[in-house]
């Protein structure tokens, strides 16, 4: 059993001080690698000696089974709830589950849609598109309320903004309050996080400027298979790179996001074949598993990947990150290095080196806080001089131009605002709250 930091105390007694008083959705604000998962046990931890019931879910098996495993070690009881882990069960006062297998089971009307949560906690809760009211964790969230208005609902991220910068916390939005505030900057001054170092070398940048960025936000991927193959060579020669890095410095392991399938298997075939691996979304469950037990163990040197291992993934040990894709996303490009971060009890890491070969980053900082500031900043500005056009983007000369004329997430029409309302109030503030005895 862990014992909390002191601010992750702080954080857990906020957040339960402000779900007593109110039942509006509240957001924990924590940085990566701030242990978002023992500050959720903890809660639940409370929520069990009550004998409440809850409901904690995340859009990913891994850190399904990861939140559970954290919850377990604090002496909590749980029930997975997770096709992908192939279990069903509801049986325990805690439940962890995907959000697509919550709605299968609401939708086929079984014991899982009749349960009367007390509360619902929602980790990596900017995943939540609250614009959209067909979206899954908008049906599973607006099931829930009807069953049990007093119901509350805890969202924890990193970030408190959607992919494309749409805020997440407001008057208009589906959380109200937001706690914690943990910040990388504080965790790294705590020592509770890495300082990253930054390297680039310009001549070993793939040139992704002339990508488009579609309508979506999301990269054209023809785009992106053309530049591929047009740098096929200069892939070679920064796998040589990396593999350089890693044995002359004698580093741990190296998480490579690679831009497509295609361009991640290509990388696999320049890397040591006995040290490397590499994960997609297809890739079996218990495969990923065995793959990312043998990186934690130093087995596996070489972690190759496009985006699946951006969350959900906790091999400390490694200290090394590799971009050769471009992101479109602040929040990606927040969670990937993230990876990194986190202190290591097996190799005592006193620094993590992020690799850019892709342009992301156009200088070397000593601090991950002021490229995030720099990030944070950019995106502000854009939304001023192009607040009709909803992508995240930067003016690196190696970032695509975005394609889309004036697309931007809708504003919430009368019917989705009448939904929202059910989800983010009860009707009858008088109740009393459930989290009381």
């Amino acid at each position: 059993m862990k014992e909390l930091r002191l601010y992750q105390k702080q954080a857990v007694q906020e957040c339960w001080n402000v779900l007593k008083e109110t039942d509006d959705p509240v957001l924990l604000m924590a940085s990566v690698g701030s242990g978002k998962s023992l500050m959720l046990a903890d809660i639940l931890i409370r929520m069990q000696k009550l004998g409440k019931r809850a409901l904690c879910l995340v859009n990913n098996a891994e850190l399904v089974r990861n939140n559970c495993a954290t919850f377990i070690e604090q002496g909590g009881k749980a029930s997975i709830y997770c096709a992908a882990l192939g279990e069903k069960d509801e049986s325990a006062p805690i439940v962890f589950g995907t959000p697509q297998s919550i709605l299968n089971g609401i939708n086929k009307n079984e014991r899982i849609a009749q349960i009367k949560f007390n509360i619902i906690i929602v980790d990596e809760a900017h995943a939540i598109n609250y614009l959209d009211d067909r979206s899954v964790f908008m049906r599973i969230l607006r099931h829930y309320k009807q069953e049990y208005p007093q119901m509350r609902l805890l969202g924890s991220s990193g970030t408190n903004f959607r992919f494309k910068g749409t805020e997440i916390v407001g008057n208009n939005c589906l959380f109200k309050r937001q706690v914690g505030n943990i910040t990388t900057e504080q965790l790294i001054n705590d020592k509770y996080l890495i300082d990253p170092d930054f390297k680039i070398d310009p001549k070993l940048v793939i040139d992704f400027s002339k990508v488009k960025i579609k309508s979506n936000g999301k990269f054209d991927s023809k785009d992106l298979d053309l530049v591929i193959s047009e740098n096929a060579r200069l892939t070679e020669l920064i796998c040589k790179q990396i593999i350089h890095i890693m044995e002359t410095q004698n580093r741990f392991g190296v998480f490579i996001f690679a831009t497509t399938k295609k361009h991640a298997e290509e990388i696999m075939g320049h890397l040591p074949p006995e040290q490397s691996a590499l994960i997609l979304g297809e890739t079996p469950q218990d495969e990923r598993t065995r793959i990312l037990e043998n990186a934690r163990t130093g087995l596996i040197k070489y972690l190759v990947n496009i985006a699946i291992i951006s969350v959900g993934v906790d091999v400390p040990a490694f200290d090394t990150l590799a971009y050769l894709r471009p992101t479109e996303s602040l929040v990606l490009l927040v969670q990937t290095m993230g990876r990194v971060l986190r202190l290591s009890p097996l190799t005592d890491k006193t620094e993590a080196l992020i690799l850019d070969f892709a342009g992301n980053i156009e200088s070397p900082k000593s601090s991950l806080i002021s490229f995030l500031w720099m990030r944070l900043t950019r995106l502000i500005i854009l939304m001023i001089v192009a607040s009709l056009c909803g992508y995240f983007a930067t003016t690196n000369k190696n970032t695509p131009k975005c394609d889309c004329s004036e697309q931007r997430e809708p504003i919430l029409d009368l019917k989705e605002q009448k939904s929202l309302e059910i989800i983010v109030s009860s009707n009858d503030k008088s109740e009393t709250s459930p989290l009381n005895n």
